[in-house]
């Protein structure tokens, strides 16, 4: 069974990075930015949701703020910091391991968003981590709006 105390950690960090208020202070400059996904086919939040996790699994294994952020809304990419998005890269390493596999398992639809679930199975936890992804359409296109292991 996964250590109370670690889990904790783990979601109070992932949760933080997802909600976080505060703003980079970064400059534009300091950090090279990657190009949004091309959404442009995707008929419908499920077909982009299996582009979307490609960058934020991506981002997370390669402990990658850009590629990470890539897809995020502009309002929640600015909303946490670099500094905590790496806090969340060491937790994840540290709490659950590498990524084994993972299964998308559908999505919910809502009136301004969809949220896209996935299970998913880490060296060093043995019971399943679920992904939420909501999905929000912004300037023609889909974007990340929030992303919550749980």
């Amino acid at each position: 069974m996964i250590n109370a105390k670690r889990l904790s950690i783990f979601v109070f960090v992932l949760i933080f990075l997802a909600g976080c208020s505060s703003t980079s202070s970064l400059r534009d400059n300091e950090i090279p930015s990657i190009p949004p996904s091309d959404l442009s086919k995707c008929k419908n939040e499920d077909e982009a949701a299996q582009i979307l996790i490609s960058s934020v699994l991506d981002g997370l294994k390669s402990s990658n703020y850009q590629e990470f952020t890539r897809d995020f809304s502009s309002k929640e990419k600015s909303a946490f910091t670099k500094a905590n998005f790496d806090d969340a890269c060491k937790a994840i390493d540290n709490n659950l391991g590498v990524l084994l596999s993972k299964q998308y398992l559908g999505s919910i639809n809502k009136i301004d968003y969809s949220i896209a679930i996935w299970k998913a199975k880490y060296s060093k936890v043995p019971e399943d981590i679920i992904f939420e992804m909501y999905i929000v359409r912004q300037n023609d296109t889909f974007k990340i709006s929030a992303f919550v292991p749980k």
